[in-house]
C-alpha cells in the first residue's frame, strides 16, 4: 500500500537510529523526549551519533571532542540530482531544537548558517 490516510509511504518514513561503538539501536516510534535524551547521551558520551530519518531527508549529529560541547549536524536533504549535504555545528539545546522541528515538520527549508558541504562527500 503506497499511500495511507492520504500521505505517500516516504512521508510517512520516520526513524531514530542511535549509534554506539558496537551496536546501533532503531526507533520506529519516538516521542520529542527521546531526541532530547538521545542528544543528552550524544553530549554525555553514552552514544556516538544519532540520526533522524524523516522521509527521505536526515539529520546526523555527533559530537566531536575537540568541539564539545558543541555538536556538529549533517542534514541530507534529497533532491532530484542527489542529496544535498549541509553542515551546521551548535550547541546541544538548538540541537535539540532542530531535531524536533524537522520531526514535526521535515527538513528545514531556510538553511542560514548551514554550509553546504556536498561537494566535500564521497558519492
Amino acid at each position: 500500500m503506497s499511500e495511507a490516510y492520504g500521505k505517500k509511504e516516504e512521508e510517512l518514513h520516520q526513524l531514530l537510529t542511535i549509534y554506539k561503538e558496537s551496536w546501533r539501536d532503531d526507533h520506529k516510534f519516538f516521542s520529542t523526549k527521546d531526541l532530547e535524551l538521545a542528544v543528552d547521551g550524544l553530549c554525555g558520551g553514552k552514544y556516538e551519533m544519532v540520526e533522524l530519518e524523516m522521509g527521505k531527508d536526515a539529520l546526523l549529529a555527533v559530537l566531536q571532542e575537540e568541539k564539545a560541547p558543541d555538536i556538529t549536524m549533517q542534514l541530507y536533504i534529497w533532491q532530484e540530482n542527489g542529496p544535498r549535504v549541509m553542515e551546521k555545528t551548535d550547541i546541544p539545546s538548538q540541537v535539540k531544537v532542530c531535531l524536533t522541528r524537522m520531526w514535526e515538520g521535515g527538513a528545514p527549508k531556510e538553511l542560514n548558517g548551514w554550509n553546504d558541504i556536498t561537494s566535500t562527500i564521497e558519492a
